[in-house]
């Protein structure tokens, strides 16, 4: 008995070729479920056109927790530019401020070692946090809590000539020099010993005889040069901008 066997014939055209439309076709389920979840992807990204810069993220990240976003994103007014963007009348600069909060719950600090902390800013985003609706950032900013997030360490120390000045110093350290002019008692060697001189405990037995025959006074005015050194250090305490 023979085997059966099926025979698949494709209608030719005259030239003999086969059409392409009459050549069965398999779809790839991998493929397909790849493109869904792109899709799915794509739907869940939101573009933002804040007076024309742009800001890519997630519709999640906007909306969790968030009204103002929550109710401009519902497709209640479908009022999305033609490249299915939406544009948000706002300072850009201030809104990176108000996106970087949404995603991280990170709050912004602007802060210089000369000049200290940048109010205007703060004031400015504080609106924009109010405009917005974002409570965790208006609380923060309302409240001055960034303050608490920078601590600066004080320290002084006097150091007499020129010697102990200089020293290295990392770019969280600032220092400041007042230098002054003091008139002091300074021992004077009785063998005239430059190395003896305001040193009385580096005089030996040889000087302890010579001071019995000392001409002068032991002690004599010297001018010299002291300066205060003046260290702030300053030290970002990252837990405090995490608003929980």
């Amino acid at each position: 008995m023979s085997a059966s066997t099926n025979t698949v014939f494709h209608s030719t055209s005259p030239d003999g070729t086969i059409p392409v439309d009459s050549i069965p076709t398999r779809i790839d389920n991998a493929d397909a479920n790849n493109q869904e979840e792109t899709k799915v992807q794509e739907e869940k990204l939101i573009t933002l056109n804040v007076n024309g810069r742009h800001f890519v993220t997630l519709k999640e990240t906007l909306t969790s927790g968030n009204d103002w976003f929550k109710n401009r994103l519902s497709g209640r007014w479908n009022d999305a530019l033609a490249d299915g963007s939406y544009f948000v009348d706002a300072d850009p600069n201030l809104f990176a401020y108000i996106l970087q909060y949404l995603r991280r719950g990170i709050a912004p600090l602007s802060y210089k070692q000369v000049g200290g902390h940048d109010y205007g800013m703060y004031a400015a985003l504080l609106d924009e946090a109010k405009y917005f609706q974002i409570t965790g950032l208006i609380d923060w900013l309302g409240k001055k809590k960034y303050r608490d997030a920078v601590v600066v360490n004080t320290s002084s120390q006097e150091v007499e000539g020129v010697s102990d000045i200089g020293r290295n110093t990392s770019s969280a350290q600032r220092l400041k020099f007042f230098p002054s002019r003091v008139v002091k008692k300074t021992y004077v060697c009785p063998r005239s010993i430059g190395m003896h001189r305001g040193d009385l405990a580096g005089c030996g037995r040889a000087c302890a005889r010579a001071e019995v025959s000392r001409v002068g006074d032991r002690y004599e005015d010297e001018e010299v040069l002291t300066t205060l050194i003046v260290s702030q250090q300053t030290v970002i305490e990252e837990a405090k901008l995490v608003i929980g």
